[in-house]
């Protein structure tokens, strides 16, 4: 696993690493290389006489082997904004084996093409250390370039790995992109790739530190094998976006204008378009998304043929605020009109419906009544 990608463009904007000790204690027991010297005694006696002891010349030693072992786990995957900066995905690489060991990190893209429906290009891998301690990117991280190896890990330690992406505001709700990412064991402080012994010399078996890979088939890369001194695990990118569609339509309400000063109101299919005549104008808005969409402001411009009469909002949630040409909507007919010639008290008719929030699955809208100049 020794290819490292870059990111200097594109959807991942900066991608980042960062490591959080989070303690240790040793998973599986003595420490590689540790000594274990072995000694004996015998006394005995001829007849009532005891007899010198008898010890060993040295004592049996043999030397602890290294078992090297590493998980690497995605905490979760992350729902994110279309356009948003930074966001975290957070992965955990555990320590399992009995000795220091450092790690080369790479962060691969769309490992499962079935999955990663938007990626980016070569990422540029960079490091947060978790000064802290808090578990979260809070400022007080010092950015770093991430080349090789950038910390050494004590057995049973875990550290805290994020990384960060910016992501494209062209996404689509739904869309997704896997990050996958991989730790190769390295001996500790360097960037050599730890090797197991192979050598089979019996000779050495119990006089010298022995390295033995003992990772598990990794699921996450096609063609990784067990016994290989590398992990990986995949997080998500999971785009969580407001989808609005809109919609204006017109019916008549009656004829000869009557009903046209508040809600409800009934269709009239028999009705004609004449002057005098009141309509309703009806806005939808309706959001298939999986997100809110928020702060929204809509706006209807009043044609000049008409005199206007009444609106209301519906369907908002939050504080949504209607104003006819910045003022608060009143039940007063109003000419739609700023032309020459026209009222001195007529008026150009935006209606603005802002600050509201149309939630995920939800249908708002925006009903107007008019007369028919």
């Amino acid at each position: 696993m020794g290819n490292m990608h870059k990111l200097t463009l594109g959807l991942l904007g900066a991608t980042a690493l960062s490591f959080l000790s989070t303690g240790s204690a040793y998973a599986l027991g003595t420490t590689a290389g540790t000594p274990v010297n072995n000694t004996f005694t015998l006394d005995y006696n001829v007849g009532t006489v005891p007899q010198t002891q008898i010890t060993p010349p040295a004592a049996t030693t043999f030397i602890v082997d290294r078992f090297v072992d590493l998980t690497v786990a995605s905490s979760g995957d992350e729902n994110v904004a279309p356009g948003s900066t930074a966001q975290v995905l957070e992965y955990t690489l555990t320590n399992n084996g009995n000795g220091d060991q450092s790690y080369i990190l790479t962060a691969l893209q769309g490992v499962d093409a079935t999955d990663d429906i938007f990626d980016a290009v070569t990422p540029t891998i960079t490091y947060f250390i978790d000064t802290d301690g808090s578990g979260v990117l809070d400022g007080s991280e010092t950015l770093e370039t991430y080349s090789g190896n950038t910390t050494t890990v004590a057995p049973d330690e875990t550290v805290i790995i994020f990384v960060t992406s910016d992501i494209d505001i062209d996404e689509d709700d739904t869309d997704t992109s896997d990050i996958t990412l991989v730790a190769d064991t390295t001996d500790a402080g360097t960037s050599t790739p730890t090797t197991d012994d192979s050598d089979g010399d019996a000779t050495n078996q119990l006089t010298a530190e022995d390295i033995i890979l003992g990772d598990d088939d990794n699921a996450e890369i096609t063609g990784d094998d067990a016994n290989e001194g590398d992990d990986a695990a995949t997080g998500t990118y999971i785009v969580a976006a407001a989808d609005l569609a809109a919609t204006k339509d017109v019916v008549m309400i009656s004829q000869d204008g009557s009903g046209c000063t508040s809600f409800p109101v009934t269709e009239d299919t028999t009705a004609y378009s004449v002057p005098g005549a009141c309509v309703e104008y009806t806005i939808t808005v309706v959001n298939t998304g999986t997100t809110a969409a928020l702060d929204v402001d809509l706006t209807d411009n009043l044609e000049d043929e008409l005199i206007y009469q009444f609106a209301e909002i519906a369907g908002f949630t939050g504080t949504p605020v209607l104003t006819l040409d910045g003022a608060a909507v009143t039940a007063a007919p109003i000419t739609c009109d700023t032309s020459a010639g026209a009222p001195a008290t007529a008026q150009d008719c935006v209606l603005l419906a802002s600050g509201g929030t149309v939630a995920a699955g939800a249908t708002a809208t925006l009903k107007v009544l008019a007369i028919i100049q």
